[in-house]
């Protein structure tokens, strides 16, 4: 099973990312991972929590950390050693070898050690309005520091559409441009992906429920009776959610 990853860039907006939320269905949701929107850092925090949490339970199993993840997380983001005191690990028989972990931790955030061995077999990131080219181009730059391969972070969406050539050069990736109505567009390879249009799947609303973020039209259900205009101009793009 690969881990992937769907972003949102962290700007506000006021519906949910419809293109995500397809890719998000079968056999796209062949994934371990998580539909994430908000700070980056945060996303990289939650990452070396699940990872430090394990080698707590192995270190000391008769703690339940748990009930201590609010702090360790955010020992692990600020080193703030004062942060130990509401941990309780003198309670620990283990408390040299838990301090020297939750340190170490520590040093690989703030030393942005993570970028070295990066988790994510493929990241999809999606783009809104072109007046977010500032966030939307920090979060794909960030992006590349989490993805373990350059050409498995694929970028779509209406800035990716309308600024295709712009993105690439100041991301040095490819976006994809336009709307994922042919078969086979993101995995020609996959024998059971092969075949399927993602325009056409239907949209997985449970992935707005990993995320803090509250969308106003959350609680809407999505349709559409046409796509684009029937009109010609030359200023007009086609893009898609």
């Amino acid at each position: 099973m690969k881990n992937i990853l769907l972003i949102e860039p962290n700007y506000a907006n006021k519906y949910p990312p419809i293109g995500l939320m397809k890719i998000a269905i079968p056999p796209y949701a062949w994934r371990q991972g998580a539909f994430f929107k908000g700070d980056l850092k945060d996303l990289v925090i939650d990452e070396l929590w699940q990872d430090c949490l394990q080698d707590l339970i192995f270190i000391d199993p008769s703690v339940n950390w748990n009930v201590k993840q609010a702090t360790i997380k955010k020992f692990i983001k600020t080193k703030n050693s004062q942060l130990l005191n509401d941990l309780n690990l003198e309670t620990s028989k283990a408390e040299i070898l838990v301090l020297g972990k939750l340190y170490n931790y520590a040093d690989i955030f703030k030393k942005k050690l993570y970028v070295k061995s990066p988790k994510f077999d493929r990241i999809y990131v999606t783009t809104l309005f072109t007046f977010y080219w500032k966030i939307t181009i920090e979060t794909i730059q960030f992006c590349k520091k989490l993805v373990k391969q350059p050409d498995q972070l694929f970028i779509g969406g209406v800035l990716a559409s309308l600024l295709h050539k712009e993105v690439e050069e100041a991301t040095g990736i490819t976006p994809f441009q336009g709307i994922l109505d042919k078969a086979g567009i993101l995995d020609p390879d996959n024998p059971i992906a092969k075949d399927i249009i993602i325009d056409n799947l239907p949209l997985d609303y449970s992935i707005l429920n990993e995320i803090d973020y509250d969308y106003p039209t959350k609680s809407a259900y999505f349709t559409f009776m046409t796509k684009g205009c029937t009109r010609k101009c030359a200023f007009l793009f086609s893009s898609y959610s």
